[in-house]
């Protein structure tokens, strides 16, 4: 109980209008608004890294804001709303897509302004990692980072060794080319595209996983994958962090109450609160339910229901009937 945890946010495109790939501007600024009044404050990627490594103090409710993909459009409207919040944020970056796919991607001397505001760490996402490979003959696609690519000149996947060898060169080119565009950097954090390390989709090599961790360690500090229903906590493995990705439909509320319900502490209280009343602890149950009403953890009106038909379990009807 007197352990931190660090909810990690993943946001993609920031946009002035609703479209299916992005999160528009006037959610993500009530969400950071609600986050900065729930108390919650930004840390870098640093202290993240020391807070891992159980030698760095923290704010009382420390967050990290994450983006992905260097996108012209989350610097260009994340950025003041960061600057109105006092909120920082870090970039993972793509650096294949930074040099060739434009108007989507940011160009590097705008990111290097945006290093410049303080407000912005810059992290790795790999140089081709997040596009798809051909798996087979056929043509079929699989994730870069999770398959063994198909050779059509000389017809035959990689090989094991083949294989290790593109994920390993696809990582170094990702920190070799941001140290090089972005004097200063501090690159200690790799982010797997789609969160697959060869564990979340169909693959053709069965040790991609262990491949892909082997090779990550060996040059970064920590990696993340995407992951909603947990938290980190400094017994997390640093190298499949999870970072919440917000649904584009989510208001400030519905975040800081949805960060309240994958709190270990809190929903590990709601599991003991079930169990109990099925096992016909009803008094215990209660007291659970009353103080999960208390963190604000679910809809007030939702637990005065459940605890209404415990009381009615208990007999006492009437009490029922006031909740």
């Amino acid at each position: 109980s007197d352990s931190q945890v660090i909810p990690v946010l993943l946001y993609h495109g920031i946009t002035v209008s609703e479209r299916q790939d992005t999160l528009s501007l006037q959610k993500f600024r009530d969400q950071l608004s609600a986050l900065k009044q729930a108390g919650y404050q930004s840390i870098t990627m640093v202290q993240f890294l020391g807070f891992l490594r159980g030698n760095a103090p923290l704010p009382a409710k420390p967050i990290l804001i994450t983006f992905d993909d260097a996108r012209a459009d989350s610097f260009k409207y994340a950025d003041p709303v960061l600057a109105e919040t006092g909120f920082r944020a870090t970039m993972f970056v793509p650096v294949g897509d930074v040099a060739t796919h434009q108007p989507y991607a940011a160009v590097w001397p705008t990111i290097r302004k945006i290093f410049a505001s303080g407000r912005w760490d810059l992290q790795c996402h790999g140089a081709n990692a997040q596009h798809y490979v051909s798996v087979d003959a056929e043509g079929h696609q699989g994730h870069f980072l999770a398959n063994r690519m198909w050779l059509a000149n000389i017809e035959r996947l990689e090989t094991n060794k083949e294989f290790a060898a593109r994920i390993e060169q696809d990582m170094l080119t990702c920190k070799e080319t941001v140290a090089g565009e972005v004097p200063g950097v501090q690159l200690l954090a790799f982010a797997f595209p789609y969160g697959d390390q060869g564990h979340r989709s169909l693959s053709n090599e069965k040790d991609a996983f262990s491949i892909n961790q082997e090779i990550v360690k060996k040059h970064f500090s920590l990696a993340f994958n995407v992951d909603n229903t947990y938290l980190a906590t400094v017994k997390t493995p640093r190298f499949t962090l999870p970072r919440f990705e917000v649904p584009r439909t989510y208001t400030g509320k519905d975040l800081v109450q949805q960060l309240k319900v994958i709190d270990p502490t809190l929903s590990t209280k709601s599991t003991l609160a079930h169990l109990d009343v099925e096992s016909g602890r009803y008094g215990q149950a209660l007291e659970i339910m009353d103080n999960l009403v208390k963190e604000g953890v679910t809809d007030e009106a939702e637990l005065l229901t459940t605890s209404g038909k415990v009381v009615n379990w208990t007999g006492d009807l009437a009490a029922s009937r006031n909740h």
